[in-house]
């Protein structure tokens, strides 16, 4: 009998990995059309497609796969627009998956959630009231958020996914938007969605994104997702092609010419180095890995492509003559953010309430800095309620367990560093990134995985 029930597992298992191959070329298929759309810049066509996205991601998640679509599309984000000026649907897309969720079982709802939603929300308002700020698109989008993406977080979580194959769709997406924006920058109808940077005549590649460092801040959470899973992956044909999609985003990550990228990204390799050092037995596997990591930096000191890459990092650092130009002038931007949070009492308590606005015309360049600014001394604990009851369950259920201390470390600060240099309340990152650290930190302690089932 127990036999009969592990068939039924692993025929299952394997019916889902067909399904989501589909998933898988569906939405490559659909970004190259869309990319393809926005070039010949008809406006029917964009709206078609837009609306098509849109209803693509709401049977994406009556069919249960709604996070590994979303992380696809998240590096699209930006091109999925009428006109570069204009709001994404993206973020229409991914409140209209909240409330279908919602609808699919609303019985989710918890106490502390709808306490924390109405403290915020009676906070923000006032806060609002006292300045005169009016209500906008991404404030209304921001506050539906906070409300139902805990429950959905546990409707989505129900569904058991595999990380493995939310790393290979977000890693995916990100490939593909970075190549096409690269190859079409110069077309005449993409180049308002490109923003291509140049710094001390050193050009510096950025996707869709108008910022190099939000568009590696994507590729710093795809590498720590991938590289934790090739040290827990056990077939073979997965863990080559997690390598690939690896090698891929370093190649996207080193156009950017982003320091912080750089930075975060050898701290992840190191961490993932000690990890394969420490790990039990599989020596085999140990080896392999290091030779292939070894490889992998031959490969980028000795190709004459990626080397070229190599020296204009050199260069920018070479920049560095302190900490503000290491910074690229953000502790500056940071010290008048906290002296204007320091100076208006009203502030200090509420925070701009928020309100899409900047200091000296300029954004602050660090999400836990804009989270005062924006919600001041009584705010703040009220978000960080919501933070930690977001992964609350996670840590209840695995407490105990320390053994996947550094492979959390990895996918921690993957994902979490780069945030202390790119400001990424007001986007649709700040919920999906969060949601996707809990998955895999879940999957980490999960004494079961899918690849297990295959042996």
């Amino acid at each position: 009998m127990r036999l009969n029930r592990r068939q039924k597992r692993r025929k299952k298992v394997k019916r889902e990995m067909s399904i989501n191959r589909k998933y898988y070329a569906l939405s490559i298929i659909f970004a190259l059309l869309l990319c393809a759309t926005q070039i010949i810049g008809n406006a029917i066509l964009i709206l078609v497609c837009l609306v098509a996205f849109v209803f693509l991601m709401g049977w994406a998640c009556t069919q249960d796969f709604t996070l590994p679509m979303l992380l696809f599309f998240l590096p699209w984000a930006q091109l999925l627009r009428m006109s570069p000026a204009s709001r994404t649907f993206y973020t229409t897309a991914l409140v209209l998956i909240c409330v279908i969720s919602i609808f699919k079982n609303w019985t989710r709802f918890k106490k502390y959630h709808i306490v924390v939603w109405l403290g915020l929300l009676f906070l923000t308002l006032l806060s609002k009231l006292l300045d005169g700020s009016s209500l906008s698109f991404d404030y209304i989008a921001f506050m539906m958020l906070i409300l139902l993406f805990p429950v959905v977080k546990e409707e989505w979580t129900a569904q058991k996914y595999d990380f493995y194959q939310i790393v290979v769709f977000f890693s995916t997406g990100i490939v593909v938007a970075a190549l096409c924006a690269q190859q079409f920058a110069d077309l005449p109808n993409i180049k308002g969605y490109i923003a291509v940077d140049s710094y001390q005549t050193i050009i510096r590649m950025a996707g869709f994104y108008g910022d190099p460092n939000f568009y590696t801040a994507q590729i710093t959470a795809a590498l720590g997702g991938g590289l934790v899973t090739i040290l827990k992956e056990t077939k073979k044909g997965r863990t080559v092609f997690m390598a690939i999609l690896l090698l891929l985003l370093l190649y996207c990550g080193l156009l950017s010419a982003s320091k912080s990228f750089a930075i975060v990204t050898i701290i992840i390799i190191c961490l993932w180095i000690i990890e394969v050092l420490k790990m039990r037995g599989r020596i085999g596997l140990k080896i392999a890995l290091l030779i292939g990591c070894a490889v992998a930096v031959f490969f980028l000191v000795s190709s004459a492509l990626l080397s070229s890459l190599l020296e204009v990092f050199v260069t920018r650092f070479s920049y560095s003559g302190n900490v503000s130009d290491f910074t690229t002038g953000r502790t500056d931007t940071w010290k008048m953010y906290l002296e204007e949070w320091q100076h208006s009492g009203k502030i200090i308590l509420l925070g701009k309430g928020l309100t899409s606005v900047t200091v000296q015309g300029l954004a602050s360049h660090n999400t836990i800095i804009q989270i005062f600014f924006q919600f001041g001394l009584l705010g703040v604990p009220l978000l960080l309620v919501w933070i930690i009851g977001f992964f609350r369950d996670h840590t209840r259920e695995t407490a105990s367990e320390k053994k996947q201390i550094i492979s959390s470390l990895i996918l921690l600060a993957g994902t979490f560093f780069p945030w202390l240099a790119i400001d990424l309340l007001f986007f649709d990152e700040f919920f999906l990134l969060q949601w996707y650290v809990f998955i895999g930190l879940r999957q980490l302690r999960s004494e079961e995985r899918i690849g297990d089932i295959y042996e």
